[in-house]
């Protein structure tokens, strides 16, 4: 699973890509509100969390190890790989929130190079397909909740685990994955970091604005099949997209997000993800000029603005310059 990065030694003329607009957090960041017992009830875990398999991966080399991870929680089974530094720790703990359509190669290489940081970094298998029919709003929203209790329940297991630091635990979540991830925050009150990238808020309305292939032909299928369009599945997207990060951001504290947006961004709108970052209490935000999809030719950079997030909220004590 080691990957190097091939982009930047054939093509050095994308580093300055690099470049981003940044926005401090504000100077009165809001601290959460208190969970609602409806909502904790939501996503509690459905039982006790069981290890069935722990395995090491054939992949492996001199610093890191790969391991594959199956974990049973009532009626739920999460399959995950986790990468860890090969050392006894304790080290901190990362959960990568995965993206809408698959994208496993993508987060390897993400958790390797935060691993690479001395941090063991897992993700989970996605619970199921979203927007694919016959998939409507009510089966999208119990997909979002899933979703959110799987991340619950690996982080659940990495707590018990004698290599992780229970105190140092932080989340990286990128596209679909930074929205869920809003929820997991919401619920997991404990963790200290938190990445968003590609992100935004009002899902209902993302849905209906998006030009993320997957969206337009999910729409078309609505369309077609129920005669629904705009307003009216905006509206009935409302009444069943409870998991939402409008409704779940006011239970994050604003000073543990740091926000990674693109400014010409076609999948999840620039008014979207404004709106996260107006949710979440205008926490440290990072612009750069790309779209969703072009960014990652900036992969390198946003994952240096990552390491550097995490390093600084994890620093136990010890005085860690900000990120700039």
């Amino acid at each position: 699973m080691r990957m190097q990065w091939t982009a930047l030694a054939l093509c050095p003329w994308l580093l300055p890509l690099g470049g981003c607009a940044v926005t401090p957090a504000s100077a009165y960041p809001r601290p959460e509100l208190d969970l609602p017992a409806a909502v904790a009830a939501r996503y509690a875990l459905p039982g006790p969390v069981q290890e069935v398999v722990a395995a090491p991966l054939a992949a492996e080399h001199r610093t890191l190890r790969w391991e594959r991870g199956l974990l049973r929680c009532g009626d739920e089974t999460v399959d995950f790989r986790v990468v860890r530094p090969l050392g006894a720790g304790p080290h901190p703990f990362v959960v990568l929130v995965p993206i809408l359509a698959g994208g496993e190669p993508v987060l390897a290489l993400v958790a390797e190079q935060l691993a690479e940081g001395g941090r063991a970094v897992a993700f989970a298998r996605r619970a199921g397909a979203a927007m694919r029919p016959p998939q409507r709003s009510p089966e999208m929203e119990l997909l979002f909740r899933r979703s959110v209790v799987h991340n619950r329940i690996v982080l659940a297991w990495a707590r018990r685990q004698t290599w992780v630091d229970p105190d140092r635990l932080g989340l990286v979540g990128i596209s679909m994955g930074g929205l869920l991830g809003a929820a997991v925050l919401a619920v997991e009150p404990d963790l200290r970091a938190a990445v968003l990238c590609l992100a935004g808020a009002d899902t209902p309305d993302l849905m209906v604005q998006s030009r993320e292939n997957r969206v337009i032909e999910w729409r078309r299928w609505r369309r077609a099949e129920d005669g629904l369009d705009g307003g009216e599945l905006e509206r009935e997207l409302r009444h069943w997209l409870v998991s939402d990060p409008m409704r779940l951001a006011p239970y994050v504290a604003t000073e543990k997000v740091l926000l990674l947006d693109t400014a010409f961004d076609e999948v999840v709108p620039a008014r979207n993800q404004a709106l996260l970052w107006e949710a979440l209490g205008r926490p440290r935000r990072c612009t750069f000029a790309l779209g969703h999809y072009t960014a990652a030719l900036a992969l390198p950079f946003l994952l240096a603005r990552i390491d550097a997030f995490l390093t600084e909220r994890f620093a136990v004590g010890s005085a860690v310059p900000p990120v700039p």
